[in-house]
């Protein structure tokens, strides 16, 4: 059993040993860790200017350039798909291409300043809505998936459902100015 006892005093010694050599290894040289810290954040410094650079974020540029857009969110156009749901009691919808027909604009404009029923306009140059142009129109759709629009139409709503059908700006504009 000494001879075993003895045995692992000498691994034990043999490794205190290894552990000593390795703590007195660093020498604590201040110019390798400076060398270090400049590195990193030199490597830091170039990223921020790469990502100013692919962001186009850079103060300088933007502060002689800074135009605004205006948003704004309007509760009187509308997609051609909702035209059966915005509202219960009666509603009109016109349907037309906002940057063609310019003529209908100034009615709708007249027509919501001096009526009590609400007037809602579609723009049929939307992308989204040219899934209900068509070159046959239906006057008497029961659901939006039935819904043609020829050209420029007004539709007089009731209860979601169609009760009057006008197509033509100038049959649309002498309704709106009755």
């Amino acid at each position: 059993m000494s001879k075993g006892k003895k045995g692992q005093k000498i691994v034990n010694k043999k490794k205190k040993e290894k552990i000593e050599e390795v703590s007195d290894n660093f020498n604590g040289n201040i110019k390798s860790v400076l060398f270090v810290v400049i590195g990193v954040l030199c490597f830091i410094l170039a990223f921020y200017i790469l990502t100013l650079f692919i962001t186009g974020k850079d103060n300088a540029s933007t502060t002689d350039n800074d135009t605004t857009q205006d948003s704004s969110f309007s509760y009187t156009k509308i997609l051609a798909g909702r035209s059966f749901s915005i509202d219960k009691g009666e509603y009109l919808v016109v349907y037309y291409n906002e940057e063609e027909d310019n003529s209908i604009e100034e009615s709708i404009h007249t027509y919501r300043n001096s009526n009590n029923l609400k007037l809602y306009t579609v723009d049929m140059g939307d992308p989204i809505n040219t899934k209900y142009k068509s070159e046959e129109s239906n006057t008497t759709p029961s659901k939006a998936s039935e819904l043609k629009i020829k050209g420029p139409t007004l539709i007089r709503f009731n209860d979601n459902n169609v009760e009057e059908y006008i197509e033509g700006n100038d049959s649309i504009i002498d309704y709106l100015n009755k």
